[in-house]
């Protein structure tokens, strides 16, 4: 029996405390909690950048797409507000003159409009279509009229443009990009062609193209004749294939090589603008249905023998002298 203030000898093995094993789990478990916490606030971190820098998508375009694809001088269509009736917004082409962050200063095609700042990126789209002041298309006066040449004569709105066919010059049209198509020039540079003069008297003479004109979608023509001489920016309505006559020398351009010109006899001509030929060249030998767009007229020089046709008859001469071509 032991009482209060007696001295005693503690002689138990009992150590106070956690297990060695267990101190090491503890360890263990905080480390890879401390790692994970880390981690999630790296990732939290990366996605508020992310989120910072997120650009909002205009509606106008396709879902991936940001306001990135807009950029300084770009030709853009934005909805012009205007001041007397807030609520009426057409939409007007014009070019980005300044970017400030997600707002565009807008520079409008239509003078009378001038600029507009602080254009927001739900009010830009990319042009539905691009056609110039001046320049020469193909349009359909009605929805199913049939396609005519006709020229740009001013911008509108709502992608629509004022147009000026041929035969109605004086009566402006308002229609929709839509009805609008770019004119495609069929013939290249030294295809021989057929060209209709509306002049006094009318008539058709032949000559060689020089030029191509897209905007305007003309050619530049030398003519046969040398009273003509050369004529620039001749509509492509005037202008159509010549057919060769049977006998007559050309150059025909290599199906395989564009660049390469070889020179050729007419020995057919047929009635869909193709000819059988057979170069002057025997190793090459002869080709049928050459189109009329592989035949330009042979570029001769000087002291070469050629046939020429004077008064419908073929006679055989040299060449004097050759144009600078």
């Amino acid at each position: 029996l032991l009482y209060n203030g007696d001295l005693v000898v503690d002689d138990s093995n009992c150590d106070q405390g956690l297990p060695e094993w267990a101190v090491y789990l503890l360890i263990s478990v905080g480390g890879l909690l401390g790692i994970f916490l880390l981690l999630l606030a790296c990732q939290v971190c990366i996605r508020r950048k992310r989120d910072a820098s997120k650009i909002p998508v205009n509606p106008n375009v396709p879902e991936d797409s940001s306001m990135k694809i807009f950029k300084i001088g770009q030709l853009v269509e934005a909805q012009y507000q205007h001041e007397i009736d807030p609520e009426n917004c057409d939409w007007f082409k014009g070019r980005i003159v300044r970017i400030n962050g997600d707002r565009f200063a807008i520079k409008y095609l239509h003078e009378a409009l001038g600029s507009e700042d602080n254009v927001a990126i739900s009010s830009i789209r990319t042009p539905l279509s691009d056609f110039q002041v001046g320049q020469t298309v193909e349009g359909q006066r009605y929805p199913d009229s049939e396609w005519s040449t006709c020229t740009i004569a001013s911008l509108s709105k709502n992608d629509t443009y004022f147009v000026s066919f041929q035969g109605y010059e004086n009566d402006d049209v308002n229609i929709p990009g839509s009805r609008l198509r770019k004119i495609s020039l069929r013939f290249n540079v030294g295809q021989i062609v057929s060209v209709f003069l509306p002049q006094s008297p009318e008539t058709e003479e032949r000559g060689i193209i020089t030029s191509r004109n897209e905007e305007i979608a003309a050619y530049s023509v030398r003519f046969d004749d040398v009273r003509l001489g050369s004529v620039p920016n001749i509509s492509h309505q005037y202008v159509h294939a010549f057919s060769l006559d049977q006998n007559e020398f050309v150059q025909v351009q290599d199906p395989a090589d564009s660049t390469s010109w070889n020179r050729a006899q007419i020995t057919v001509v047929h009635g869909n603008e193709t000819y059988d030929i057979k170069y002057t060249n025997s190793g090459l030998g002869e080709e049928a249905q050459v189109p009329t767009s592989r035949i330009r007229r042979p570029v001769f020089s000087e002291g070469d023998r050629v046939m020429a046709n004077l008064d419908e008859t073929w006679l055989k001469g040299v060449v004097k002298k050759s144009p600078n071509r």
